[in-house]
């Protein structure tokens, strides 16, 4: 940034933060001349002076990139622009060829075409369970910890997930969201439904009075059914 403003704007040469300044020309001078820039840290070597000074950033937990929009700060002007682009212009530049999805980087992609590939990179490094998305992963060690933030208002019984309160606090409300496609009787849990559909042994639909065997065929039929009403 520096050689960019003496290049290209030698009249704000005298703008440049004086103590910034002659740190970073200190820095330079104690490298080796033409030949490589060696990091007074850790001794990694570098072909380009630009190239150290970001990389001292790391080390100093420096930020001198700020975004104009909302002020968040950076350790490089790469990841700047990627925040720019991606949060304040909403770019969507990676496509999945499965799906013509959008993400707007590429790891967030990557990561969303184990969905099509049924890849699981994502290991427990507790019981071995593999995923498909980090942030399964991240809920799942949920399981392994002794933290529960979630309480019931009701009956202070705590949970580890918002989701397992939520659907505990139907028991108070008395509200049951699954519903029976046969004989209309809802139930508070999705598994209760499954259990339940059992009992009428084939599925007939009410409309048209065909019969299905496995609940998936049936409730794919009366989907066209809801389609053509």
């Amino acid at each position: 940034m520096h050689k960019h403003i003496q290049n290209k704007h030698p009249d704000k040469v005298d703008n440049i933060t004086p103590s910034v300044k002659s740190k970073n020309v200190e820095i330079l001078k104690k490298c080796k001349a033409d030949t490589h820039y060696t990091c007074d840290i850790c001794n990694s070597n570098f072909v380009k002076s630009s190239s150290l000074l970001r990389h001292r950033n790391t080390h100093l937990n420096e930020k001198p990139y700020c975004c104009h929009i909302c002020g968040a700060k950076f350790q490089t002007s790469e990841h700047l622009n990627r925040h720019i682009e991606q949060l304040h212009y909403d770019r969507k530049k990676f496509h999945c060829v499965y799906c013509d999805q959008w993400f707007k980087s590429k790891p967030t992609r990557d990561e969303h075409l184990n969905i099509h590939t049924q890849a699981r990179p994502f290991m427990c490094d507790i019981c071995g369970r593999a995923f498909k998305q980090k942030a399964s992963l991240y809920v799942h060690k949920k399981f392994h910890g002794d933290v529960f933030p979630f309480e019931c208002r009701v009956c202070d019984k705590k949970f580890r997930r918002n989701g397992d309160l939520k659907v505990h606090q139907w028991i108070h409300s008395g509200e049951r969201p699954y519903s029976c496609d046969i004989c209309k009787k809802s139930f508070r849990l999705g598994q209760d439904l499954k259990r339940h559909y059992r009992t009428h042994g084939t599925y007939t639909c009410g409309d048209c009075n065909l019969s299905f065997d496995q609940m998936k065929s049936f409730k794919a039929h009366k989907k066209l059914h809801n389609n053509k009403t």
